[in-house]
Formats: C-alpha cells, structure tokens, sequence
C-alpha cells in the first residue's frame, strides 16, 4: 500500500475544503451537510452516497453532530468485499467529534501505538503516525491510509481513504 505524504493531502484537500467558518451575518452555517458535501464530489464519494442511501443513513448523516467521516473513495470501494453488513462497514467509517487533521495528528503523536477512535458502530478505529503518513488500522488488522483531509461540513469533517475499514477481525 503507498500512502501519499501529508504535503500532498493538504494540497488535494484545499481543492476539495470548504470554508471552515462559512456563516451567514445572521450566524447561520451556510456549508453543505455531510450528505451533501460528498454528493457534491462525485468524482469521489458517488459509490458512499449510493450505499449510504441504500442503508437509510442519510438522515443520521444529516444529524446535528459533530461527526467525521473516514470516508473511503471510489477506487476504495472499486476493490472490496460489501458481504457483510453494509450498515455495520458504513457505520464504522463515522466517529462521533469534529476530528480535523490536525486533531487526528495531535491524538496520534500522543502515543507510539496512536490513539483508537470508538466508532458509531461500536469497534474502535486505530489511527497512528508512521513516517510522516497518518494510518487508519481497522479491527482485521489492514491499514489504509488518507487521500484528502478536512472537507469541512456544517456537522463535521470529512477525510477521504484509500480503503474500506473492516469492523470485524478475521
């Protein structure tokens, strides 16, 4: 698996970010929903959205928050197996917080295994540092890696992955 630098994250997520304090003068957030930002990137969320509506998680999706989402792409999904639960798989792509980049950086430096990030699903998410790249490990022990990083939303934070989490060990 090759990961790409965090240089090149932040570069494809400025093209990708919107406004982190995008308020209207009446105080109003005018940014996308979770939902709708990654229906906005087609180019790389349209395979999430299809089976977040296939599931019935918009509405939870949509939900006040503040939630972040690990959100794999297209090539993500393009490669994996969905014969489990989807909604267990999707679930556990979502922890409740706002976990901007620099948050996950600042949790993970904290220890040399990182820190584990309890999904809505239930299991906990592995995130560490290792040579500079962010790693997500899931519960069978794959690691996958960031693709784009803080799509900011009205109720949280997007960050795009290379792979589909597995909430279950093998």
């Amino acid at each position: 698996m090759k990961l790409a630098p965090l240089a090149a994250i932040a570069a494809t997520s400025l093209a990708l970010a919107t406004p982190a304090a995008a308020q209207s003068a009446d105080g109003i957030d005018n940014r996308p929903d979770i939902v709708d930002a990654a229906s906005g990137a087609p180019e790389l969320f349209s395979t999430l959205v299809g089976l977040v509506v296939d599931a019935g998680l918009v509405e939870a999706l949509q939900a006040n928050g503040p939630l972040t989402v690990f959100a794999p792409t297209n090539d993500a999904f393009a490669g994996a197996s969905l014969d489990d639960d989807v909604t267990s798989i999707l679930t556990y792509h979502v922890v409740a917080g706002r976990y901007t980049s620099g948050r996950v950086i600042a949790a993970a430096k904290k220890s040399p295994g990182g820190v584990d990030l309890e999904t809505l699903q239930g299991n906990t998410i592995n995130i560490r540092l290792a040579n500079g790249e962010v790693i997500l490990t899931d519960q069978d022990g794959e690691e996958h890696g960031l693709v784009a990083t803080d799509i900011n939303t009205s109720n949280g934070v997007i960050h795009a992955i290379d792979g589909v989490l597995d909430p279950t060990a093998d």
